[in-house]
């Protein structure tokens, strides 16, 4: 008899270590009821990921010491312009970690930041380095 998915891991993406403490097995991770999003972060099949989801995957499979910046950033917080891909974090110092859909610029400083992300402000600031004019004044607006 197959196993029953925890329904806390119904919420959205999870890490390889929250999977196996609530006792889904390697085995079980790679049968076709889970969906690998990143290294040693997962999904359950057909549970739809939106841009909040895919944040909270990329926030999963970087260190700590990686925070969610320029229009990525808005989009957490609920501002839903401009093209939610890729995925932007800012990080201090030196990390070699390549995943899809995500670009993380290296800083020696970094900006402001909250226990989010960067501020709003460094946020507005990096965006305006990549982000469409007319998403910017609405986004300024």
């Amino acid at each position: 008899m197959t196993r029953p998915i925890p329904p806390e891991l119904m919420a959205g993406p999870f890490t390889h270590a929250m999977a196996r403490e609530l006792g889904v097995t390697e085995k079980m991770l790679r049968g076709r009821r889970f969906v690998r999003l990143f290294p040693r972060v997962w999904s359950v099949a057909g549970v739809g990921m939106d841009v909040h989801g895919w944040i909270q995957a990329a926030r999963l499979a970087l260190p700590e010491r990686a925070h969610v910046s320029h229009l990525s950033r808005l989009h957490d917080l609920g501002l839903l312009l401009g093209d939610p891909r890729p995925i932007h974090f800012t990080v201090s110092g030196d990390l070699h970690l390549r995943l899809p859909g995500v670009f993380v610029p290296r800083t020696e400083v970094l900006p402001p930041c909250d226990d989010r992300g960067v501020t709003l402000a460094s946020a507005f600031v990096q965006a305006c380095a990549t982000g469409r004019l007319l998403d910017l004044i609405v986004i300024r607006d």
